[in-house]
């Protein structure tokens, strides 16, 4: 009985020291799934195709409207940002029960945060902390502002 104890003990311990994670390391999770979610909702689906009617991109139809898509994001982004990408991505026209995207003639959508890599390698980042968060700079895409907010990091702010 002692032993398995013990064993629960040590498991226990591991699996904390583990979990424990500094701020920095959170607001870059938190950032990488923010732009995990952009890569979700707005560059995965297309409606199909045919010669006489080609694929566009569409809204992920798991999220069937721009209030469920908000929801989704805000739970990564500040409202005024997930407004921008909204806007950004979103146009007002339907294809049946699909929303459309806003894309060029060639029909294919313009990242908002300028690259393609929604989820780059959180090695190439440089990190600053500020007074309420941190500034993550990335190479060649700016940088994002990333909020320490009731305990919980939003990115607030991206600068191209």
């Amino acid at each position: 009985m002692r032993k398995i104890f013990i064993l629960l003990l040590l498991i226990t311990t591991g699996l904390t020291a583990c979990s424990s994670q500094t701020d920095e390391e959170k607001a870059l999770e938190a950032l990488n799934k923010g732009l995990s979610e952009v890569t979700k909702l707005f560059h995965t689906s297309t409606t199909t195709g045919s010669e006489k009617d080609p694929a566009v991109p569409i809204l992920n139809p798991e999220i069937p409207n721009k209030e469920a898509a908000k929801d989704a994001l805000m739970v990564y982004f500040s409202e005024e940002l997930t407004n921008e990408i909204l806007d950004h991505y979103l146009s007002t026209e339907t294809k049946g029960r699909y929303n459309l995207l806003n894309a060029t003639k060639e029909g294919s959508v313009v990242p908002y945060f300028g690259y393609n890599n929604l989820k780059p390698n959180t090695e190439k980042y440089f990190i600053e902390k500020e007074q309420s968060g941190y500034k993550v700079t990335t190479p060649n895409q700016g940088f994002f502002t990333v909020t320490k907010t009731d305990g919980k990091f939003l990115i607030t702010n991206y600068n191209k």
